[in-house]
């Protein structure tokens, strides 16, 4: 109020009559009052602004917490599926190198059985051979 009765005298040192420097200053006075934050208005602001910044510090963690879970839950979803996979191409390889090394055996059977049976007639024509130069000689 202090301010505003110097800022009166002022205006009449000027040339203002006192009711116009009066209805000056009351009306700068009013527009400066509905214009103008106070410091309790800028301290209301800060606490205001504080808690929405705590609001969405907590809504942002609450969401990367959602998304770390979903994430992780994802990964371990994919792990399993991999698993499972390689378990089964694992057992398909088994299976299929099984059925190889048994085709391989029955195939040295046969060519054993062959030899065999090619040494059997070699031996069985030598000894014909032998017994036809024996009657001619």
């Amino acid at each position: 109020m202090m301010n505003a009765i110097k800022h009166v005298d002022n205006l009449v040192k000027s040339g203002f009559t006192e009711q116009q420097a009066k209805a000056s200053v009351n009306e700068a006075v009013k527009i400066m009052n509905e214009n103008l934050a106070s410091k309790e208005d800028l301290k209301d602001v800060r606490n205001e602004m504080s808690k929405e910044f705590a609001a969405v510090r907590y809504e942002m963690k609450t969401e990367f917490a959602a998304v770390r879970y979903e994430m992780k839950t994802e990964f371990a979803a994919v792990r399993h599926e991999m698993k499972t996979e390689f378990a089964a191409v694992r057992h398909e390889m088994k299976t299929e190198f099984a059925a190889v090394r048994h085709e391989m055996r029955e195939m040295e059977s046969r060519i054993v059985f062959r030899l065999g049976t090619i040494v059997a007639a070699s031996i069985a024509v030598a000894v014909g051979l032998t017994s036809l130069i024996q009657k001619f000689t």
